[in-house]
């Protein structure tokens, strides 16, 4: 018989390595927020910079874990262990401490104290960036809410313009617009394209923009019809003037 030997791919998932990788150690370091999270990264750099700055120093080599500040604002923040762990810092060597050994590499320090250094500046990057977003939104939001209350002041003009009609005579007020536009046509003679119009009706109205109302009205000849626009004004003493008229 012949043996058939298989070769047997093993992965690992990163996750199964319990926060042993730089990445993993500076993502939980990252979820903190906020004041803990600065108060917590600049005293593991201010730590790491003491002893690459004196490395002979023995207090800077060894920290109490039970120390309560230290204990609460950084060792036990997410991933703060293992970040000491990777610098070169052990837990192993005297109890109740971390201690960096006398043969570390100091090389780990600095790429523990860049590691936090980029973090900190892509963090405040993002903040800017959702500063900006927000205020973007915020804005745009605001001009939402601007046009809705310029439509509704819009409206209400109409709505008292058509309420001042409606206090006197309908009647006179067609009439009296009918005859601002009969002026406006006289005076424009190229809207009338050479005919001689012997007849306006008005259709209907709406309102229009800054205070106007539009009047849409019939002008005819005989049996000929032509549909136009008036973009009209009502003043306070109740004359309707016009200051534009498009053919429809």
């Amino acid at each position: 018989e012949h043996l058939r030997l298989v070769k047997m791919d093993f992965k690992v998932k990163r996750t199964d390595l319990s926060g042993s990788s730089w990445e993993q150690a500076m993502e939980r370091l990252n979820m903190h927020k906020g004041g803990d999270y600065t108060e917590c990264t600049s005293t593991m750099t201010k730590m790491l910079k003491n002893v690459l700055e004196n490395p002979g120093e023995e207090k800077f080599r060894k920290v109490r874990t039970s120390n309560p500040k230290f204990s609460s604002k950084v060792y036990n923040m997410r991933g703060a262990p293992e970040f000491f762990r990777l610098v070169g810092f052990k837990d192993t060597i005297e109890e109740g401490f971390i201690v960096l050994p006398a043969d570390a590499d100091l090389a780990l320090l600095q790429k523990g104290v860049d590691a936090l250094s980029a973090q900190a500046v892509a963090r405040a990057e993002a903040e800017e960036s959702k500063r900006k977003e927000d205020e973007e939104k915020a804005k745009a939001a605001q001009k939402e809410r601007d046009a809705k209350k310029n439509q509704e002041a819009e409206a209400s003009k109409f709505d008292a313009a058509v309420a001042a009609m409606a206090a006197g005579s309908m009647e006179d007020e067609e009439d009296s617009q009918l005859e601002a536009i009969e002026t406006f046509m006289d005076a424009n003679p190229d809207l009338k394209a050479g005919q001689m119009f012997d007849a306006y009706e008005i259709e209907r109205q709406v309102a229009g923009a800054s205070g106007t109302v539009v009047v849409q009205f019939v002008a005819s000849v005989g049996t000929s019809y032509n549909e136009y626009a008036a973009y009209m004004r009502r003043s306070p003493e109740g004359q309707w003037s016009v200051s534009k008229i498009e053919k429809a």
